[in-house]
């Protein structure tokens, strides 16, 4: 029920859910000498606003972009509720990572789009990124080429869906892959223009590695960001701190490659 109270954003507390073993109820646990279990759930409680982004994100079909769209502005209405800023970006981070969509896409739905870097006029789509761009070519040219590309290696959502769209399971060595059927029309127009290209193609390994580098860059500075404004010494700023120290090791492993 305290579900659906705004007292808890409007006067920021820190209200979380514990779930009891076998639903019972945290009374029934004592008298069953079960009372490990009850302090093992109330330690692993979890922020109100996670479980009720996870229920809201539960009661949609994540295969198709319509679901995942549905499933993205109901998330984002709960995290509107949040006033602190800092709050509200790491909460976009756990949505995008939720619905599988991008943290911009995610950002632009709980901001309704309200101050975006690099926003376009209305009607004009952003261009692709040119990095990007060049490790989908060598996927069309020769997907065996370049090995570990995953969905979000790409920041466009129009370069994720086409990815997304390849079949690379029938790829054969040396043979590019087959857009013949590729996602919608939209997509396949895509993979085409660059199947098109003529130029000479970059060197896989190579632009994949310049893919993977600014996107952990990306990620080092979001978490650099957050923390600046995180008290010191709490379980989130410890977590988000390993966290960084992870991706700045995970930085400094690939450079030496």
């Amino acid at each position: 029920r305290g579900d659906e109270l705004e007292s808890p954003f409007r006067l920021d507390l820190d209200l979380r859910v514990a779930v009891m073993p076998d639903g019972l109820d945290p009374a029934d646990l004592v008298q069953q000498d079960r009372s490990e279990e009850l302090v093992s759930a109330v330690n692993g409680a979890r922020p109100l606003l996670e479980r009720r982004i996870e229920h809201e994100v539960s009661r949609h079909d994540l295969s198709g972009p319509e679901g995942r769209a549905r499933a993205l502005h109901a998330a984002a209405a709960q995290v509107r509720r949040i006033n602190d800023g800092i709050a509200r970006r790491e909460y976009a981070r756990y949505v995008a990572r939720l619905v599988g969509v991008e943290l911009e896409a995610a950002q632009a739905a709980i901001d309704g789009d309200r101050g975006r870097r690099g926003r376009a006029e209305p009607g004009v789509e952003r261009p692709l990124d040119r990095i990007e761009l060049e490790l989908m070519r060598v996927l069309i040219a020769d997907p065996l080429s370049v090995e570990g590309v995953v969905a979000e290696d790409f920041t466009d959502q129009r370069l994720r869906q086409a990815f997304s769209a390849l079949d690379l399971s029938a790829a054969v060595p040396g043979e590019p892959v087959d857009i013949s059927e590729a996602g919608e029309e939209e997509t396949r127009s895509l993979l085409r223009s660059l199947a098109m290209d003529d130029r000479p193609l970059s060197s896989g390994p190579e632009i994949l590695s310049r893919v993977k580098e600014r996107r952990l860059d990306a990620e080092i500075e979001d978490l650099q960001r957050i923390l600046a404004g995180m008290e010191p010494g709490t379980d989130a700023h410890s977590d988000n701190l390993r966290r960084l120290i992870a991706l700045q090791q995970e930085k400094r492993s690939s450079t030496r490659m």
